[in-house]
């Protein structure tokens, strides 16, 4: 969950950028916050959805503690 300054994570940036291989080892650590917000309160799932990453998106919709709303 580290941030950079405009409280962007690894997990943001794997999303936007639709690196499928990096999101699953990041998911794997139990200390990551799924829903963890930007400082524009984007998520990865939101940035995925606004990019067209459908394989990211599915990626995230599966796991268990993932916030659709």
């Amino acid at each position: 969950n580290k941030a950079n300054m405009y409280n962007s994570t690894c997990l943001y940036f794997a999303c936007k950028n639709g690196n499928e291989e990096i999101l699953k080892l990041i998911l794997k650590k139990k200390e990551i916050d799924i829903n963890f917000q930007t400082l524009d309160g984007l998520t990865g799932l939101i940035i995925s959805c606004q990019n067209g990453k459908e394989n990211i998106v599915q990626l995230l919709l599966n796991e268990p503690l993932i916030n659709v709303n």
